[in-house]
């Protein structure tokens, strides 16, 4: 019966399954019409309900901590032309004002012709990795290593 179930699933509900069991959250966007989804669970460990945050690139963008954001913008640039693929750390801005360290990877679909379709993206929290990676080099510029 699972299996049966299984394979009901369209290649999208499949996708976006497997995305969302193995990250904290996703968000999937249409190149070609622009649109975006942002799946309840990214939106949530940003601190936001379902709809509290629009479904738009730009609100994504806006969410980037200044410094990040060339460096982000950049990544994806030269993903979208196949130079590298989308891999970033980066911090985002929670609702409650502060921000979280998010690890962010992507993958790039093309259509038929290889022109750029849609992205998928799955995003992790790693602020407590983050956060102790800088207090372990500031300990170790303290003491002058």
């Amino acid at each position: 019966k699972t299996t049966e179930r299984f394979i009901l699933l369209s290649d999208k509900e499949r996708r976006s399954k497997t995305i969302e069991a193995i990250t904290d959250g996703f968000w999937e966007w249409n190149i070609a019409t622009n649109e975006l989804y942002i799946s309840p669970k990214y939106k949530e460990f940003l601190g936001y309900t379902a709809s509290e945050l629009s479904n738009n690139f730009e609100t994504l963008q806006d969410l980037i901590h200044i410094d990040d954001r060339e460096k982000a913008n950049t990544i994806l640039s030269n993903a979208l032309i196949g130079i590298c693929s989308y891999d970033i750390e980066k911090r985002l801005r929670h609702k409650s004002g502060f921000y979280i360290w998010v690890h962010s990877k992507g993958a790039i679909f093309r259509d038929a012709n290889g022109k750029v379709d849609f992205m998928v993206c799955g995003a992790n929290d790693i602020t407590a990795k983050k956060e102790t990676e800088i207090a372990l080099a500031e300990s170790e510029r303290k003491i002058g290593r």
